[in-house]
């Protein structure tokens, strides 16, 4: 799935994979899982955390689903990188 950027900085041409935006899930338990999406079946959603932990999540666990307002990029990382590096 690709989300397009519409109105933003980037330009309207802008866009990225949903795997690319970390997201949140609430499960039914209270447990609160995070990551980046690396598949989605119509039964489970598998995960990848910040510590390259797989999670599968049942779909009929989750009681909210949300994107992450803050990158996954530490932040002021990017004004480190030359603009070769930027790209990669």
């Amino acid at each position: 799935m690709r989300i397009d950027f519409n109105g933003s900085p980037l330009g309207p041409q802008f866009t990225t994979d949903i795997c690319l935006i970390p997201q949140c899930f609430l499960r039914e338990d209270g447990t609160v899982i995070s990551g980046f999406v690396i598949s989605e079946s119509g039964r489970q959603i598998s995960l990848r955390n910040s510590l390259s932990q797989t999670h599968v999540i049942s779909r009929d666990q989750i009681e909210e689903r949300s994107r992450q307002k803050t990158s996954a990029m530490p932040e002021g990382l990017a004004g480190s990188l030359q603009p070769k590096q930027r790209a990669y």
